[in-house]
């Protein structure tokens, strides 16, 4: 009877553990569980990606509003060229015209007096230089103002341009060249502009004593010296005064 109840525990003791082993089996499915959903993160990957690569082409199509503002920046350019040439104009400079609107002028025929000795006749060479000759020319002092020049008229002193009587204010005697000595005078066609010009034909007429002295320089205080060389009457900005242009 005790060896009955001994086969019998043993018996009993087999089937448990004959169960423990049979319960793993159901324990391997959950691991097929784990496993089956183990594709299913590898697949959220993959539209991770995707989902990346769509907003990268669509941050790539931005660009070209990018290229577009560029191009108001080079028309805007454009008008940046329109300040640009209007800076010449400040620089284009109005020069105005003397004033010989004065009634003032002197006709008389053109001498030269030497040291004292008695006066030449000066006339017009073939070459419409101012020579020594036999016939005195016929000339014009015509008053004009000149602010360039900056001479004022005071009393008997007048100052303007010296013409011959059949071309008034259309041709002046003047010098070719200043602060060059021995410059030969010659008639050329009058400059009404007022600047430089003036310096080669303003003159300085003594209405009492009749005579004309060359200005040459700015203010008319200290006029050019004349002379008689070689027939012909010259300037030079330094010498003498003994020769002495009269208009009579």
């Amino acid at each position: 009877m005790f060896l009955n109840l001994r086969f019998a525990a043993l018996f009993a003791l087999v089937a448990v553990v004959a169960a423990q082993d049979a319960t793993p089996a159901p324990a391997s499915s959950p691991a097929a569980a784990d496993a089956s959903p183990a594709p299913a993160p590898a697949s959220s990957v993959a539209p991770a990606a995707d989902a990346s690569s769509a907003p990268a082409a669509s941050s790539s199509a931005p660009a070209a509003p990018a290229e577009s503002s560029a191009a108001p920046a080079e028309s805007s350019a454009a008008p940046a060229a329109s300040p640009a040439s209007d800076a010449a104009i400040p620089n284009q400079k109005i020069v105005r015209s003397i004033d010989c609107s004065s009634t003032f002028n002197q006709t008389g025929g053109l001498t030269v007096t030497v040291n004292d000795t008695n006066p030449v006749a000066v006339q017009i060479s073939e070459s419409n230089e101012l020579v020594t000759g036999e016939q005195a020319v016929e000339l014009v002092f015509s008053e004009c103002n000149s602010s360039i020049m900056e001479t004022n008229a005071t009393g008997a002193i007048h100052f303007g341009l010296l013409s011959p009587s059949n071309a008034v204010k259309d041709t002046c005697v003047r010098i070719a060249a200043l602060a060059q000595p021995d410059q030969h005078f010659t008639t050329e066609n009058c400059s009404m502009s007022d600047d430089s010009s003036q310096m080669s034909q303003f003159w300085q007429l003594d209405a009492d004593k009749k005579t004309l002295n060359f200005v040459g320089r700015i203010g008319g205080a200290n006029p050019y010296a004349l002379a008689v060389t070689d027939n012909f009457i010259t300037a030079s900005p330094n010498g003498t005064a003994g020769t002495i242009l009269n208009l009579q």
